[in-house]
């Protein structure tokens, strides 16, 4: 039990009231990569946050690029990879890192400079503290590989994706509960009195959206349990309404913050960069 006074906690808010008053500007947390979602988020904080889009809106390539923006400034993380394999999203980093079409990396038509580009950024690559684990697709086992790499020093974790998450096998509960313990079991890890880190992870969205004439997604359209809604702290959607119609910025990407338990709801937008499987800021 943890029951605590006001007067016990009132020392702790005004240090951090104070600390960030020292530090005027600064992000609380860890940066995502990009100003405007920092802003709004205040940096990944110790909490559970979902980034939920259709197929082929860039959920894995956003979560590679904000992967690469923590690691690049000296941040630790790990990633449960049950999506892509490690492989895979290791390719997809160096390509991204070097600015060389991962289409060229496939298939291995590229120039002798982007090679060199390649080898170069390797290097940059392989300091990073990266860590990766597609060999766990049940609950239990990925919370292991989460402990196990905050034990190594990992300050964030990310998860690609929920809905590959398996419960376990004896429980007798069906997929709707499933995904509710899971989304418990998650945000329960990110809490201070377990891991204190961030938890990111991306899910699938119900097909429902896409019948809408506005298919810009609504909290009613993550797949499989409103308990996703209720247990994630910051719930995010990515969409881009030029894979659906023709646009004349058809990279144009709306990065959604449809809860923010503390921070509100906002939309940011991104470019999409198809050559590169990446995101940046989007430049008007």
């Amino acid at each position: 039990m943890a029951i605590r006074h006001i007067r016990d906690l009132l020392p702790e808010v005004f240090d951090q009231i104070e600390r960030r008053h020292e530090h005027k500007g600064a992000i609380a947390g860890i940066p995502t990569g990009f100003q405007k979602q920092d802003d709004i988020l205040d940096g990944w904080q110790p909490q559970l946050y979902v980034l939920g889009g259709r197929p082929s809106m860039g959920k894995s390539a956003l979560m590679k690029d904000w992967i690469l923006a923590a690691t690049r400034t000296g941040r630790r993380a790990h990633l449960v990879n049950i999506e892509d394999g490690n492989f895979n999203t290791a390719k997809r980093m160096l390509a991204t890192m070097a600015e060389v079409d991962l289409w060229k990396v496939r298939k291995g038509i590229f120039t002798k400079e982007e090679y060199g580009r390649l080898v170069q950024v390797s290097g940059r690559l392989a300091e990073l503290w990266i860590t990766f684990d597609d060999s766990v697709s049940r609950v239990g086992p990925i919370m292991e590989s989460i402990e196990e790499a905050c034990g190594l020093g990992a300050e964030i974790v990310f998860i690609d994706y929920l809905q590959l998450i398996q419960g376990d096998r004896k429980s007798g509960k069906n997929r709707v509960e499933e995904i509710g313990d899971i989304t418990r079991a998650l945000k329960d890890l990110s809490k201070p009195e377990r891991l204190n880190v961030p938890v990111v992870v991306t899910a699938q969205l119900s097909r429902l959206c896409e019948t809408r004439e506005n298919k810009r997604p609504i909290l009613a359209d993550l797949r499989d349990s409103g308990e996703i809604e209720q247990g994630a702290d910051v719930v995010m959607f990515l969409f881009r309404e030029g894979y659906y119609k023709e646009l004349d910025n058809p990279r144009k990407t709306e990065l959604i913050i449809a809860k923010g338990r503390n921070e509100g709801t906002a939309t940011i937008f991104l470019e999409w960069n198809d050559m590169l499987t990446s995101f940046r800021e989007w430049r008007s």
